[in-house]
């Protein structure tokens, strides 16, 4: 019995060092890849931001942004003048619900790792210069309510994995060079295709 006892406590022990020493590796990827989002910004301020300050400091960030572990859950960074390629490193900060990269300059292809944020309620890709396929890796995303990737130069056909996004309210596709016919979406979705640059899909 005592020996029992004293397994189940070991045990206990030792679950509890290894969800903190989790903790801490998250902690420093979040800071990983907040630091790569930041060095695309052409404004000094955010550019060289120090990560040494309290995370409510940090740009993007509130104190409603943050939960009570440190993990950042909500980032908005839109209109921060962010330029180049989206970093691999967004992959990291997987408590992420909200994602605000709206109104950039970030070009090139849209990292697969997006599609690691299962938790994102609401993304915003819009109006920036993503180019090449939109990634199959969204189809992950299943709590997605709002997604934004108009005002792009995105090409190639839309993913039928996108037809797993069942929580989705609206999806805005608007300004791109996509073609062929988009995937079903769940009944209660609405989806913006446009016609000025969206001319090859079909309906």
């Amino acid at each position: 019995m005592k020996t029992s006892i004293f397994l189940l406590s070991f045990i206990s022990i030792c679950s509890f060092f290894d969800l903190k020493a989790q903790d801490t590796r998250y902690l420093e990827l979040q800071k990983i890849a907040m630091q790569k989002l930041y060095s695309l910004s052409k404004k000094n301020k955010i550019k060289n931001f120090d990560l040494n300050q309290p995370i409510e400091k940090w740009p993007g960030l509130t104190h409603k942004s943050v939960n009570t572990q440190g993990h950042i859950t909500s980032l908005d960074l839109s209109n921060k003048k962010l330029t180049g390629a989206l970093p691999a490193e967004i992959g990291y900060l997987t408590r992420l619900t909200h994602l605000y990269l709206n109104n950039n300059d970030l070009k090139g292809k849209i990292p697969k790792d997006v599609g690691n944020l299962t938790n994102l309620e609401m993304l915003y890709l819009n109006h920036n210069k993503f180019s090449g396929e939109i990634p199959k890796e969204f189809g992950k995303l299943i709590h997605l309510l709002s997604f934004y990737l108009n005002n792009n130069q995105l090409k190639g056909n839309i993913p039928i994995e996108m037809k797993n996004l069942i929580s989705l309210e609206f999806l805005n596709l608007d300004h791109n060079e996509l073609t062929g016919t988009p995937p079903t979406m769940h009944p209660s979705c609405k989806v913006l295709l446009g016609t000025q640059k969206n001319e090859d899909i079909k309906d």
